[in-house]
């Protein structure tokens, strides 16, 4: 943030004018160079990776254990025909 005199709301409150993101990316870039835009993201990338190799390999358990219930479902009462309900899946 630096100070200036403009004529936006927010500057005619405070006197404060907040850059726009691409002036801050690039001061970013200049002084600390690309990977600083990298730090901090390791744990994220590593919880999500974790969370998507699971869910990759449960995939079929998932589908065997909803299966029933899905076949089940297709015998309750409802309006719409029956390769209508069979679409949601």
């Amino acid at each position: 943030v630096r100070k200036s005199e403009s004529s936006s709301s927010i500057g005619r409150r405070t006197g404060i004018v907040p850059e726009t993101g691409w002036s801050v990316a690039k001061s970013i870039y200049y002084e600390e160079g690309v990977l600083a835009f990298w730090r901090g993201n390791t744990p994220n990338v590593v919880r999500q990776g974790g969370a998507a190799a699971l869910n990759f390999m449960l995939m079929d358990y998932y589908k065997v254990a909803i299966t029933p219930i899905m076949n089940l479902s297709y015998s309750l009462p409802s309006k719409r025909p029956h390769p209508l309900r069979k679409k949601r899946r």
